[in-house]
């Protein structure tokens, strides 16, 4: 989590807040990247709002990888917003609402390059506060269990991923699921 490095490094190195955020940044690229290299197994906190990423997912894929995913949404940029104010009550940092707004639609974009290349991805909705499964790859194609926010869902079409409603599934009685 480069929050928790920047915190570190401003209280262990005397940087000013930009600086280390950028020295946490870069350390944990080289660290992932590094540990991939290893064949060390990594995980990854991310929002997801740019592209950085996927040289990470392209490397571990052809280094043998198998690459899970595991994405958490909110049902609307709102509930994103209040969970910032909760936050910024806490004495955390504050993140403006538009930029909240389009961090999220970045993330989406970025989710259908993930959820394309990634072996194994599930989405949950922490909207109040218990996670519940919305959704998950399975194959080339992502079953969606419960409706996926409408913003998320207009991005995935217009990306053409590949989704399945549980609705559309056709199960008979033969069937074993």
């Amino acid at each position: 989590n480069p929050d928790l490095l920047t915190a570190k490094i401003v209280e262990q190195e005397s940087l000013e807040l930009n600086s280390a955020n950028l020295a946490a940044v870069q350390r944990i690229e080289n660290w992932l990247t590094a540990s991939i290299d290893a064949y060390q197994t990594v995980g990854v906190e991310t929002v997801l709002s740019s592209p950085k990423y996927q040289k990470l997912v392209t490397r571990a894929k052809k280094a043998g990888f198998d690459v899970r995913m595991i994405y958490v949404v909110l049902r609307t940029s709102e509930l994103q917003i209040d969970r910032i104010k909760i936050r910024v009550s806490e004495g955390g940092h504050d993140v403006p609402a538009q930029k909240i707004i389009d961090r999220r639609l970045r993330s989406f974009e970025q989710f259908a390059w993930f959820v394309e290349r990634v072996d194994s991805c599930y989405v949950y909705d922490n909207s109040d506060g218990v996670p519940s499964l919305l959704a998950e790859k399975m194959g080339p194609a992502l079953y969606c269990w419960q409706a996926l926010p409408k913003d998320m869902a207009e991005i995935l079409k217009a990306a053409n991923v590949f989704i399945f409603k549980y609705n559309d599934l056709k199960i008979s009685g033969d069937d074993v699921i």
